[in-house]
């Protein structure tokens, strides 16, 4: 429900895709620095798996700003409706990350919503940036979310949450810099935008996406993915 319900905020928010992912990922790293100061110290990882964790975070960070311009070319069901090809690109990822075998009733579930993308983009066709901007968000949420489904086991979805924010907040930062975005009046918004973001990066990022991580210790990165669609 709230993943789905940040297909709504992104398309209510003014700001451009790129700004709209760095804000969220940030609001959401700086969120878990202030919680970390009233929970219990985190147990220390290497600095293999905390960059691990960071370039995935950079991977997530992609996977969003594709998602919040497919909304911004589109609109927000044709994003949500191709986010659902994620069941297809998990069933085949998943197998190759955990080393077992390919389950024809997972290929079955998968090819089923591709039929229904297909059918969408039948009628939809004026949105075809729109929709490919989606898939490719979709399969970059299939490979984080196998990568996730392996670290979760190993390290606390709130370290995996908190390195992987920072992942995608300086991801987004390289890009505002480089395309010339980051100035003195960036963080001037509208203030309905600031509220829409707060929400997003803390009820729909730091907890959604916590609980995300932390879910995959009891089902397998396929189960959370057809939940999510």
């Amino acid at each position: 429900l709230v993943f789905g319900f940040t297909g709504v905020l992104g398309d209510q928010i003014s700001v451009s895709a790129e700004k709209i992912t760095f804000f969220r990922t940030g609001i959401s790293f700086f969120s878990l620095l202030l919680l970390g100061f009233f929970f219990k110290q985190e147990v220390s990882i290497s600095n293999k798996d905390v960059l691990t964790l960071i370039l995935v975070g950079g991977v997530v960070g992609i996977h969003w700003y594709t998602f919040f311009q497919a909304i911004k070319v589109s609109n927000v069901s044709i994003a949500l409706v191709c986010m659902a090809s994620t069941t297809l690109f998990t069933s085949i990822l998943e197998p190759i990350f955990f080393k077992r075998k390919f389950l024809l009733s997972e290929f079955v579930l998968s090819f089923a919503i591709i039929g229904g993308i297909a059918t969408i983009f039948g009628f939809e066709s004026k949105y075809y940036i729109g929709i490919c901007l989606g898939l490719t968000s979709a399969f970059l949420a299939a490979l984080f979310t196998v990568i996730n489904g392996k670290m979760t086991n190993r390290i606390s979805s709130f370290t995996i949450t908190k390195y992987e924010m920072f992942g995608g907040f300086f991801v987004l930062f390289i890009f505002l810099l480089a395309s010339g975005q980051v100035k003195p009046g960036m963080i001037s918004l509208p203030g309905m935008d600031w509220v829409f973001l707060l929400i997003l990066g803390i009820v729909c990022t730091t907890i959604a996406f916590m609980v995300s991580v932390w879910v995959m210790k009891f089902v397998t990165p396929f189960t959370v993915s057809m939940s999510v669609n």
